[in-house]
């Protein structure tokens, strides 16, 4: 099989060790604070994606 330009798979194991290794020896109430804190600051187009969803689920809320 040829090999490929970008290996998805070869990138998800690299991230989950990369995220066990950062994450080791965290309750899981600390992981998920972390998670929470990067989804809150960060400019990547997953937190801003996240910060609007849960924008538009308070407005549709109130």
């Amino acid at each position: 099989m040829p090999e490929k330009a970008f290996d998805c798979v070869k990138l998800k194991s690299q991230l989950q060790l990369h995220l066990a290794d950062e994450w080791a020896g965290l309750t899981d109430a600390e992981i998920r604070q972390r998670v929470s804190d990067h989804l809150a600051r960060s400019e990547d187009p997953v937190s801003r994606w996240w910060r609007e969803a849960l924008r538009k689920e308070s407005a549709s809320v109130s």
